[in-house]
């Protein structure tokens, strides 16, 4: 039989997988009669270029043959996304690669991008010992709230940055108004996240407090691979004295952030893949 589309709002939505039901945009159930999937769609408004979507399968869904599945679930989100204007679609999962995902992947998506999700011990970092060149300044986030230049140039080079790193699913032409709340808000406030000369910004790695023995990492940039080094072993050096773990987010696209990384052995941990379709 062939396989329907069948808008969300017909079916209950405790019908819809948990991990799913906290979606409010546009949504589907495939079905062939009985039910084999839930697919729903929704606009990121920091990356607009690109319909998001996912979606989860029932106990049918799992063994249904893939191709025809795969088929159904790309011509119903691509539809969408032409009928409404975007560019493409974009999946981030991290899910493993299954026959479904296979099968998609053999219609036009491609990975784009990994996340990997280390949790790293800090006492394990490599970090080189060196004195700062002459004239460079380390600065806390405690100063940067108490430097409103300092903290303009923060927020201008975070979203500059993160532009960069996100070449194709491209972010908004202008940082939201969250932006400065997303890059202040919860940074470890008593160690070294960025490097300074003569007022001006050359680096920075960005921590956020997680809990009483671990960090998050947030976001590193220097005005090149020179500049984040001489920064980056004094934060991590000044974090393995309070916490134990930081945890790690880490996007194959953002050579600062693999920089980081690099100092510390290979951990196995949960990947993040970004698949997308573009018309």
């Amino acid at each position: 039989m062939q396989i329907t589309a069948t808008s969300l709002q017909s079916v209950p939505l405790t019908a819809a997988p948990a991990d799913l039901r906290t979606h409010r945009g546009p949504a589907w159930v495939l079905a062939d009669p009985m039910p084999l999937a839930l697919v729903t769609v929704w606009r990121n408004a920091l990356h607009p270029t690109l319909l998001h979507f996912d979606f989860g399968l029932t106990a049918a869904g799992t063994t249904y043959a893939p191709a025809a599945l795969a088929d159904a679930l790309i011509s119903t989100v691509v539809t969408h996304a032409k009928a409404t204007s975007f560019r493409g679609v974009i999946l981030s999962t991290d899910r493993p690669l299954t026959p479904l995902l296979a099968a998609l992947l053999s219609r036009g998506l491609r990975r784009v991008r990994t996340t990997f999700m280390p949790t790293l011990m800090l006492a394990a970092g490599t970090l080189p010992e060196a004195a700062l060149p002459a004239g460079m300044q380390l600065v806390s986030a405690a100063t940067i709230r108490q430097t409103p230049a300092l903290q303009a140039q923060l927020l201008t080079q975070t979203f500059a940055a993160y532009t960069a790193a996100h070449q194709v699913n491209p972010a908004a032409a202008t940082a939201p108004s969250n932006w400065p709340s997303l890059m202040l808000r919860d940074l470890v406030p008593d160690v070294p996240v960025a490097l300074v000369h003569a007022q001006t910004l050359m680096a920075y790695c960005l921590v956020y407090t997680n809990d009483a023995t671990s960090v998050d990492f947030g976001y590193a940039w220097g005005q090149d691979a020179a500049a984040l080094a001489h920064l980056a072993p004094q934060t991590l050096s000044a974090l393995a004295g309070s916490y134990q773990r930081l945890n790690g987010e880490f996007d194959d696209t953002d050579p600062f952030a693999m920089q980081i990384a690099r100092y510390f052995p290979p951990v196995e941990g949960p990947e993040l893949a970004a698949y997308t379709l573009v018309f």
